[in-house]
């Protein structure tokens, strides 16, 4: 039979594989991070393209979808993005003050009234949408 120097390949030589590919990884997700966060840019107006302000610790939103997992709410602000909506999603641990894990918004408004007026805004240019003005607390 033919022999070789060698060893086959196998579970020894899949996980030197694949600590390998971890440690190749690592240093290139260290060498080149991600251009994009877990939380959306802020926004100011309602139609606009989503545009980065600082967001103050307490302000009205409009709440328009309150997905119970990251990857819903993210689709459901995609989806009201792609009807022209600069929707975003908040967190429940970054702001307490929601009543749900994640909440998909719109706007950032320093009052009940301006925030209540977008919400009326958006539900009858958009039939359907379930818009309610709320205050959202950052964490301390």
């Amino acid at each position: 039979m033919y022999e070789t120097r060698w060893p086959r390949p196998g579970p020894a030589l899949l996980a030197v594989g694949t600590v390998f590919g971890l440690i190749v990884g690592g240093i290139l997700g260290i060498s080149f991070p991600a251009s994009s966060s877990d939380q959306p840019e802020a926004t100011t107006t309602l139609t606009a393209p989503q545009t980065t302000a600082p967001v103050p610790a307490n302000f009205y939103t409009v709440v328009l979808a309150s997905p119970s997992s990251i990857q819903d709410a993210r689709a459901r602000a995609a989806q009201l993005q792609s009807q022209g909506v600069a929707a975003r999603v908040l967190a429940r641990t970054e702001y307490p003050s929601l009543n749900t894990p994640y909440a998909v918004c719109a706007g950032t408004y320093p009052s009940y009234d301006r925030a209540k007026r977008a919400a009326d805004e958006l539900k009858a240019t958009h039939p359907g949408l379930s818009a309610y003005p709320k205050l959202v607390r950052r964490a301390a």
